[in-house]
C-alpha cells in the first residue's frame, strides 16, 4: 500500500470551498470550457485565456497556473464553440474569488473590474460576471 500523498495547495482551496458550500473560481472555468474532444459536458467546448493588470493597469494576458491571481477577482476572456459560432462565441469573464478574503472588493479588485468593462467594450463583446454572493 502507497502512503497517501498530500494535496496540493490548489486542491486544498477545492475541498475547503467546497465544505462551504462555494465554488473556486477555476473549478467553474473547467465546468465552461470543456475540452473539444471526448468530453461529455452540459457546455459547448471552449478555452480560456487569463488577464490580468500590468505595470500601466491595463488587462493582458498571463500565463501561470491556476489559483496563483493576486487579488479576490479572477478576469479573463471565455470563448465557446459551437454549430452556429464555428467561430466561437467570446466574452469577458469575471469571477469571484470566495478563497481570497471572501471574495471581497476593494482598490485591486475594482481595477480589474474597471479594466475587464472597458476590455469588453472596446472588443464589442459582452461581459459576464460570477459574484461570490
Amino acid at each position: 500500500m502507497s502512503p497517501i500523498r498530500p494535496l496540493t495547495e490548489y486542491k486544498q482551496k477545492v475541498v475547503e470551498l467546497r465544505r462551504r458550500g462555494l465554488v473556486y473560481p477555476y473549478e467553474l472555468v473547467k465546468l465552461m470550457t470543456p475540452e473539444r474532444e471526448g468530453v461529455q459536458a452540459d457546455f459547448p467546448p471552449g478555452e480560456f485565456v487569463e488577464y490580468d493588470l500590468d505595470e500601466e493597469n491595463r488587462l493582458v494576458p498571463v500565463e501561470r497556473p491556476p489559483g496563483e491571481n493576486h487579488a479576490n477577482v479572477v478576469v479573463g476572456m471565455i470563448r465557446n464553440f459551437t454549430s452556429k459560432y464555428p467561430q466561437g462565441l467570446s466574452r469577458v469573464i469575471i469571477l469571484g474569488d470566495p478563497s481570497r478574503g471572501m471574495g471581497s472588493l476593494a482598490e485591486p479588485e475594482c481595477r480589474r473590474i474597471t479594466a475587464a468593462l472597458d476590455l469588453a467594450e472596446s472588443a464589442g463583446i459582452p461581459l459576464e460576471w460570477f459574484a461570490v454572493s
